[in-house]
């Protein structure tokens, strides 16, 4: 007999944003076979900024992005084949914003500096602080460091070892993070 490979044909590709990632969930026609998926996250250029390949395995998909940007989030997925031959779905795209209340997006303690990363705002009025755990301000009022970014840098030299605590203020929304040293 002749052998047939069935191609592969994508009946559904939707999302949905949650708190904390956007979820991707896929389905494939009955009977479709190939090699491998890629799901990409694209710019607003339609270029690719990152990407994952997935095993072939039955007709059902699920993905989450854990790490969302703020504002536009854009997707594509590839189906390839057993040949190479690739069809891509249209891109969708999903708004993402973090829990109305967060003001820190994140805090690194590099061998330097401590850096720390505030979702946008429209609000330049931002209070940053980092306390002892008696609650006394060690620092206060960062300066950004990156124009048009909240992202601020504190030299690691001004703290000895230890916790500490940092204190972001917008207009009386105040959020507080520990972090180590």
């Amino acid at each position: 007999g002749i052998a047939c490979v069935l191609p592969l044909i994508l009946e559904s590709f939707k999302g949905q944003v949650t708190e904390s990632s956007i979820a991707l969930n896929w389905t494939l026609a009955p009977n479709s076979q190939g090699s491998h998926m890629i799901i990409r996250k694209l710019d607003e250029n339609g270029l690719s900024i990152s990407e994952e390949k997935i095993d072939f395995q039955g007709l059902y998909y699920q993905w989450q992005d854990l790490y969302p940007t703020m504002g536009l989030n854009r997707y594509q997925l590839e189906l390839v084949d057993f040949d190479g031959s690739q069809t891509y779905s249209d891109v969708e795209t999903f708004t993402w914003s973090p829990r109305q209340n967060d003001l820190i997006q994140w805090v690194q303690v590099s061998f330097d500096f401590i850096k720390i990363k505030l979702y946008p705002s429209s609000d330049p009025n931002v209070q940053v602080s980092i306390l002892d755990l008696q609650g006394r301000e060690i620092v206060r009022s960062l300066d950004f460091t990156t124009q048009g970014q909240m992202l601020f840098q504190v030299p690691k030299s001004l703290f000895p070892a230890g916790i500490y605590i940092l204190r972001v203020n917008q207009q009386g929304r105040v959020q507080h993070q520990k972090f180590r040293i």
